[in-house]
């Protein structure tokens, strides 16, 4: 995440997760409402093949 401002560690990821085919969603709150900013999120996507699934005993 990048933030607009110099207050990065004041923002608290509170979810993110995939939105459709192409999109990613992020919410985050901003821990000290005296500092507001924009903040981004960035996702990195890969297409992961030949995947061992592994399961507790």
């Amino acid at each position: 995440m990048t933030s607009g401002n110099a207050y990065t560690q004041n923002y608290k990821l509170v979810s993110s997760f995939p939105n459709g085919n192409q999109q990613w969603w992020a919410y985050a709150t901003n821990m000290d409402p005296n500092t507001p900013g924009k903040l981004r999120a960035y996702a990195i996507c890969a297409k992961v093949a030949n995947v061992d699934v592994v399961t507790a005993p």
